[in-house]
């Protein structure tokens, strides 16, 4: 008779990782070229100059042609926003406004504009201008994108008012 060779028995699993790993979900950074991206629709590059300013970004550019135009500024990483909560959104702004084609900012947050979030260059005068109320509320708790929205407006010229915002932040952060 034989003796049998007796072994033990391996059992493998396996587990998928999370779609958005925790460390993808970030608390909200305020813009900076370290931490944001820059995306330009159809924007001259010799018409002015764009960038990053204290907590904010400057559009001083004019359209590349009369067809649609935009500046979109996106955290690299997604923002961490819990159901139920109330976000509070504040910054100041400039308007420059004596040009021919006017430019529209909002404040998005995962394809959603943010309430009171809107500075406009249409039917306004130059000047300094602040906004504490723009108010976003999460229906699931989640990590978004968050960009700064510039859009310019359908006037036949090429030439674009100007908006900066500064100090932007939110709370609870």
């Amino acid at each position: 008779m034989r003796a049998g060779v007796w072994t033990t028995p391996v059992v493998l699993t396996a587990t998928a990782a999370p779609a958005f790993a925790a460390s993808q979900c970030n608390n909200f950074v305020t813009p900076s070229a370290s931490a944001w991206t820059v995306t330009n629709q159809n924007i001259s590059a010799a018409g002015g100059t764009d960038g990053f300013q204290t907590g904010g970004y400057k559009v001083v550019q004019d359209p590349g042609s009369t067809g649609a135009a935009s500046v979109t500024v996106t955290a690299n990483q997604r923002v961490r926003f819990l159901a139920g909560t109330t976000y509070t959104f504040s910054f100041n702004f400039y308007r420059y406004v004596d040009n021919p084609r006017s430019v529209v900012f909002t404040l998005v947050v995962n394809g959603t504009t943010v309430t009171n979030s809107t500075v406009t260059t249409v039917g306004t005068a130059t000047g300094n201008g602040s906004v504490s109320n723009a108010t976003y509320q999460a229906t699931t708790s989640g990590c978004y994108p968050v960009a700064l929205s510039f859009v310019y407006g359908n006037e036949s010229s090429t030439t674009g008012d100007d908006i900066t915002i500064t100090n932007l932040a939110r709370s609870p952060a």
